[in-house]
């Protein structure tokens, strides 16, 4: 049964039904900026990222760079109680002999090594650097920030974004003070009140402040608001989605005068139709369907010529983080099935540690780098200039990332397998002179099989970007 023609996309033409001359903009209007109080903001954004961040976005650059400037300067006087007994806090004088000492002794240090001046320059140069690297910062994360605007205002939203993620330091500053002050040395707690307590203390002094700064980095962008200028407020003409053909004025019935493919395929209602994640997320059957589109991400090399990447931004994100959680139990249950195999407790816990950091970091860097650089790249060679088409293809891809855990659980099995012995008995010689022992050998292996799957990750999403760069949907 031919499925019906939206009046919208058509107009009359005889006794056919002919694709109009431009389709409707991808994006509905967004929601007028707001101005939020900037002391609010300051206090509350790390609470509140997702409701304040869009609207602080794209306000002015003076909020953004004054709320850093004030984050730093706050925290920094969490330092004070470190200073010596005799600086006074109101006392200019104090400070400017306390300056001149400083500068004094990083001059002798200087004078008395050859590499000396390494350390005076890094002083020197910690604040330009700083800021180079929020700048580096909101680049990496520019694509979570695709709002259908364009790379400017991404880039802009995002940089701005970084900056007012810095005001996690103003809660961090009292247990800062509060470690300062009572002089607290980290190896004396620990064996003053034991391994577990100090763990729970790392985790939420460290851990819990990473979460949130993490947090308000990726979900201050998760929408645009503000005026409706980009690609994908604006009309566009209808294309092949094959070949990229102009199907102006074609009849629906028709093909493709270039590649063939059907008219009707092209448009809205065609073959780009949402995924059954994007209408089962939030419904009990999720979970299995979440686990079912893994396989068939890998397995289908159609499967982006099918993804209406126009929409549905968010289910695509929340398909990114479901394979990360996914990558992350599975890993862990992996390393805890090894474990069975450890003769040594303290081997165990250093494995299940290194192994804990790196399935959580891991996948988020690597997926913030290939998005990024395919982003670029879908921008430069395949004309795709809005980045929501380019940041769906890249959550969906997400998948392709599975041989990252399992390589991860194979560079770590030899410390649980009654093998690791036996790879440093076995030695082979090296192409750059001397020996390999069989465990170097094995690491390289793993190594190697790593940046072959990241080749073949970047080739696949090489692909889904020229399967939706003529996407009308």
């Amino acid at each position: 049964m031919t499925p019906p023609v939206d009046p919208s996309l058509a107009i009359a033409g005889g006794p056919d039904t002919h694709v109009t001359a431009l389709l409707p903009a991808t994006a509905p209007p967004p929601e007028p900026a707001r101005k939020i109080n900037f002391f609010k903001a300051l206090l509350l954004y790390w609470l509140l990222p997702k409701r304040y961040g869009p609207h602080l976005a794209v306000g002015s650059w003076k909020r953004a760079l004054l709320a850093q400037v004030l984050s730093v300067l706050v925290f920094l006087t969490a330092l004070l109680p470190a200073l010596p007994g005799r600086i006074s806090f109101f006392s200019l004088d104090d400070w400017r002999e306390m300056a001149a000492a400083k500068v004094i002794d990083m001059a002798t240090e200087t004078a008395m090594g050859k590499m000396s001046w390494i350390s005076v320059l890094l002083v020197l140069l910690s604040i330009p650097l700083a800021e180079l690297a929020l700048v580096l910062l909101s680049i990496l994360i520019m694509p979570w920030y695709a709002g259908g605007d364009r790379a400017g205002s991404v880039f802009k939203r995002s940089l701005k974004s970084v900056y007012w993620s810095t005001t996690i330091l103003i809660p961090l500053t009292p247990p800062a003070w509060l470690f300062t002050a009572y002089r607290v040395n980290p190896y004396q707690w620990v064996d003053k009140h034991g391994e577990p307590l100090a763990v729970g203390v790392l985790l939420l002094v460290v851990g819990l402040p990473a979460v949130l700064f993490m947090r308000m980095l990726l979900a201050g962008g998760t929408r645009y608001v503000g005026a409706p200028e980009g690609p994908a407020f604006a009309p566009r003409e209808p294309r092949c989605d094959d070949c990229g053909y102009l199907i102006i004025g074609l009849p629906l019935e028709a093909r493709c005068p270039e590649c063939g493919l059907e008219v009707r395929e092209s448009l809205p209602g065609g073959r780009r139709r949402p995924t059954v994640w994007q209408e089962n997320e939030f419904k009990p059957t999720g979970f299995a369907d979440l686990l079912r589109l893994q396989w068939v991400v890998l397995t289908r090399k159609d499967f982006f010529k099918r993804l209406p990447v126009q929409s549905g931004l968010a289910s695509a994100r929340h398909f990114w983080w479901g394979t990360w959680c996914l990558m992350v139990l599975a890993t862990l249950l992996a390393l805890r099935l090894l474990a069975v195999f450890v003769e040594k407790e303290d081997d165990f816990i250093g494995m299940l540690m290194t192994g804990a950091l790196a399935v959580l970091i891991l996948p988020l860097l690597l997926q913030a780098l290939m998005m990024f650089t395919m982003c670029l790249h879908g921008q430069l060679c395949h004309g795709l200039r809005d980045y929501r088409g380019s940041a769906v293809v890249c959550y969906y891809a997400s998948p392709l990332m599975w041989p990252g855990p399992l390589l991860l659980v194979l560079a770590l099995a030899p410390m649980a397998l009654p093998v690791e012995r036996l790879l440093h008995e076995i030695a082979v010689p090296s192409p750059l002179g001397g020996w390999l022992d069989g465990m170097s050998l094995y690491m390289v292996g793993v190594l190697l099989a790593f940046l072959i799957s990241l080749l073949w990750w970047a080739l696949r999403l090489n692909r889904a970007l020229r399967d939706i760069r003529h996407a009308n949907v």
